[in-house]
């Protein structure tokens, strides 16, 4: 008698459960969905801005060079500030010419002004019709490879350097360009290597620890997977061959092909 009783309080008891944990569950769905649109919006903000700096620093240099390049009378030059202004001139000129000589030829087309302005007419028109790259096959002695960065005398001194450290597999030439588009003495870059990585690949980023002071291969190998399996394995490798190099304050940890633009 007693347990036909309580019978119906055990299922509503049930029930009741069920409906919290159901209703739990709803909420920590809607919590994750708010958090991850709020992401997205601050990346969407974050990359329109970059865009926008970048899209005004190409002009600016465009006009700035053409500037230097019209300044060959003496009046002109008289209407500079100082030396100081034709020197900084002098500056923007060799590296915008070193930014325009990097483009490749497969994408030199493109007009990169009008898609980051978002001329969507002309977007329309490249769309379809996305260049496939060649892979080039770079000149890795120390001398080439330092001719690829930026020239370091342009380079002003950081308040702390950074230390950037990737987990690599393949692709080279990415790597280098990665490392191109941060370069600074002040900075390190620290690889590991992933055991499965081709000989000529392992070979090639060794070479390039070789002929930057400032770059420093992971001394042991870990064979990693896309689960991360090692991955922490392979961080902490690298970020123990740092330790003995001053000059960083802050760790960046990049895996494969991440872009520190997506982070």
């Amino acid at each position: 008698m007693l347990i036909s009783s309580l019978r119906p309080i055990r299922i509503l008891i049930t029930h009741s459960t069920k409906s919290c944990i159901l209703i739990l569950l709803l909420t920590i769905t809607v919590f994750l969905l708010v958090i991850d649109y709020l992401e997205e919006l601050y990346i969407n903000k974050h990359t329109d801005r970059t865009s926008t700096e970048l899209v005004e620093l190409d002009s600016t240099a465009s006009t700035d060079v053409k500037l230097l390049k019209e300044s060959s009378s003496p009046s002109t030059l008289e209407r500079t500030a100082s030396g100081k202004a034709v020197t900084q001139l002098a500056s923007l000129e060799s590296i915008y010419n070193i930014w325009r000589a990097r483009r490749r030829n497969e994408t030199s087309h493109v007009d990169c002004g009008r898609v980051l302005n978002e001329d969507k007419d002309y977007v329309k028109l490249i769309v379809g019709k996305r260049p496939k790259l060649i892979p080039q096959v770079l000149d890795m002695n120390c001398s080439t490879i330092r001719g690829r960065l930026n020239p370091i005398n342009l380079l002003k001194p950081l308040a702390f350097g950074v230390a950037h450290v990737r987990i690599v597999y393949e692709s080279y030439q990415f790597v280098e360009d990665e490392l191109i588009s941060s370069y600074h003495p002040q900075n390190f870059f620290c690889y590991s290597v992933d055991k499965k990585s081709p000989a000529k690949f392992f070979n090639d980023i060794n070479n390039l620890a070789e002929c930057l002071p400032n770059v420093l291969i992971s001394k042991q190998r870990f064979d990693i997977t896309h689960g991360g399996k090692f991955m922490n394995h392979a961080f902490y490798s690298c970020l123990k061959s740092l330790i003995s190099h001053s000059g960083w304050e802050y760790a960046i940890l990049l895996q494969v092909n991440l872009s520190r633009v997506k982070m």
